[in-house]
């Protein structure tokens, strides 16, 4: 593989959201260049080896003309005309086309796995033939594809590398690198094409030979750029196919059967078909369809952002697994059933939408991709967001009522982005005093501009806000926070203060990775270890507070890459401990000083809260933000500065400045 192969293949791994999969596909890429320069070292040694003694070996001879070595024929003179000639024997050569042809070097990288239930994955790659063939076994059913020239996509969605274990995504992710940066479709094996009354050829693949069924999809290709081949408009499967002699009954779509294929406008499904596979339809233009009411099972993503599917069965899967099947349809909103209590997908035109009190779940991607979704309202009462429920949304602000409880991974991935309609595009994110755990990736890659968690958080997961370009104020975790995950706040650059509480016993690795525009940082005194990089290209960090008495065990590299002299404050009588720490001394550059003034904390600031007639105003907030709410405890207003909010009746109002204890005001007018 030449170095610029090599190059384009770790430029691709890193538009991966998965840090954990990033490194262990470089992993995987390291140790395949390293085997190769390897094998290139011990060919060299081998080559020298024997230029070495062939040289002795013809200088001897030269000196000497009748001595040879004894790995040689001993020199003979004598005539041997009257011993018969016996030919050796030839390798028989295969034909080129024929099977049995074998590339002169060829080479195979085999790999199994097994799982408990009989789930598995084989890997078999032929490095000369170029071509990796993957089975997956599914309990008792194999599902085999044959690669020719797979693409990276093709190796990523069929492997599936979140699946499987460290070991394995290694091994496969070794398998098929030769394979990557060429191709972008891979074909997969059928039985039998069949050309439709209406001119379209459909691919078959027996599944009980018995029973005469077989699943039908539509090329032998899986094709993520460009189709193999095109459909018409309208695509009518037929419910038997001829072939050989016997006709076949269509019981299934295969997995992605028809995904890609942007020409489709509908289709029309036999009341033969059982079984639905996983993103059968997934990226057609298909408007409306109607599933046969004897289909039994509907696989993940089979009819993905696809306006309207109706359906009426009680398949396995369905309606939330598939996405946009809905039990329940009202306007543009699709729920599990009438009671509307889980939310499981929306029309992808939806620009504005207040969910309904009735609602306690947001099911996975059921906003997910909703590029007009600017606006959303949340009940009380909402229990949980599940993953990816708002992912890549362009909501201009968000409001989490006090009753939520979890935010699952991704949930609002990519979203708050800025649209050619509405620029800046970043937004405020408000959590209600919710008891909240917030899962991985929750916010990843969002732009949004600040968030305020309220005062009873639970934890924030790996890469929560990783990546969140346009976070630009203070964000303040509050004490009933129990974990930070790894990569929490990585490659934040406009963050400029974070406030830990007391408590955390972790900040763990690439914690505040990047964050460019830190400048100080304090930290808390029950922190027990700092990980690999947490602060590493942290470039404007100038001082570091540490209340731990006890210096934290960090790695050489916590603080890599911070430039200039660090000021570095550590308890009173705690100096020289930290000087002696592992790495402490090693890590960084810094002037060490001992706080023994015997203050924990500077004086609070003081603001100023004012009533007028239907006007709250707040001065001296210093850049702190202030929210105003009703006593019902919701969000009426907030800013972020100095200024004034309009309240639209009298009464009673909670006003908050930061982190500080709320304030009664009453309002006349």
């Amino acid at each position: 593989m030449k170095q610029e192969e090599i190059d384009n293949l770790i430029n691709r791994l890193q538009g991966f959201d998965s840090e954990e999969l990033q490194r262990t596909m470089t992993d995987g890429l390291d140790e395949w260049c390293q085997a190769q320069a390897a094998r290139r070292r011990t060919l060299r040694r081998a080559a020298a080896i024997a230029i070495l003694l062939l040289t002795s070996t013809a200088l001897a001879m030269s000196v000497v003309p009748q001595w040879r070595p004894a790995f040689l024929a001993p020199h003979k003179t004598t005539e041997t005309a009257s011993q018969p000639h016996t030919p050796r024997p030839q390798p028989r050569t295969a034909p080129a086309d024929s099977a049995e042809a074998v590339p002169a070097r060829a080479r195979i990288i085999d790999y199994h796995y097994l799982g408990r239930s009989g789930e598995g994955y084989s890997v078999t790659y032929g490095l000369d033939s170029r071509t990796l063939t993957y089975t997956r076994r599914e309990g008792n059913r194999l599902v085999s594809s044959v690669m020719h020239d797979a693409s990276d996509s093709l190796f990523y969605d069929t492997l599936n590398p979140t699946d499987m274990n460290s070991r394995m995504r290694t091994a496969a992710m070794t398998a098929a690198l030769a394979l990557m940066a060429n191709s972008t479709k891979a074909q997969v094996d059928c039985d039998f094409q069949s050309v439709t009354p209406q001119g379209d050829t459909l691919f078959y693949t027996i599944i009980d030979s018995a029973a005469g069924h077989v699943s039908v999809q539509g090329d032998t290709y899986v094709a993520w750029d460009e189709p193999y081949i095109h459909y018409n408009d309208t695509l009518l499967i037929p419910a038997t196919v001829a072939h050989d002699g016997r006709q076949y009954t269509v019981t299934a779509l295969a997995d992605n059967a028809f995904a890609s294929h942007y020409e489709i406008q509908s289709i029309q499904l036999p009341a033969t078909l059982t079984a639905i596979g996983r993103r059968a339809m997934r990226g057609t233009n298909i408007t409306e369809l109607v599933v046969p009411d004897g289909v039994d099972t509907i696989g993940p993503q089979a009819f993905f952002v696809m306006p309207n599917v109706v359906y009426h069965g009680t398949a396995a899967g369905s309606p939330w697994a598939a996405n946009n099947v809905n039990g329940y349809r009202e306007d543009s909103v699709y729920y599990l059933d009438a009671s509307k209590t889980r939310l499981t997908g929306a029309h992808r035109a939806l620009s504005a939408f207040t969910v309904p009190q009735s609602v306690t779940v947001i099911a996975p991607n059921a906003f997910r991709g909703c590029a007009n979704l600017f606006t959303v309202t949340l009940p009380e009462g909402l229990d949980s967001i599940e993953r990816y429920a708002f992912m890549a949304t362009p909501l201009r602000a968000l409001t989490i009522p006090r009753t939520v409880r979890y935010i699952g991974r991704g949930a609002f991935h990519s979203a708050f982005y800025p649209t050619a309609y509405d620029q800046p595009g970043v937004a405020d994110v408000v959590i209600q005093n919710a008891e909240v755990t917030i899962d991985r990736d929750a916010f990843a890659y969002s732009y949004l501009k600040s968030i305020h968690f309220g005062q009873r958080l639970v934890s924030l997961g790996t890469q929560a806000l990783g990546n969140c370009s346009k976070l630009n104020t203070e964000v303040v975790i509050p004490s009933s926070c129990q974990r930070m995950g790894d990569s929490c706040f990585v490659y934040c650059v406009q963050l400029p203060r974070v406030v830990i509480p007391e408590g955390i016993d972790t900040l763990g690795e690439a914690t505040f990775r990047g964050c460019i525009r830190l400048t100080g940082f304090v930290l808390p005194s029950t922190v027990r270890r700092l990980g690999a990089y947490a602060f590493m290209e942290c470039y404007s960090l100038v001082t570091f507070v540490s209340k731990a008495t006890v210096p934290p065990a960090i790695e050489s590299n916590t603080f890599h890459g911070i430039q200039g002299r660090l000021q570095l404050v550590v308890p009173c009588h705690s100096a020289e401990a930290y000087d002696a720490a592992p790495h402490w001394g090693a890590a960084c550059d810094y002037s060490i000083e001992e706080d023994c003034t015997g203050i924990a904390e500077p004086a609070p600031r003081v603001a100023t809260v004012s009533v007028g007639r239907g006007t709250i105003s707040v001065s001296g907030s210093e850049g702190e933000g202030w929210y105003v709410y009703d006593t019902r405890g919701h969000l009426l207003d907030h800013r972020y500065y100095d200024g004034t909010v309009q309240v639209d009746r009298p009464g009673v109002y909670i006003v908050q400045i930061g982190n500080r204890p709320s304030q009664k005001v009453v309002v006349k007018f």
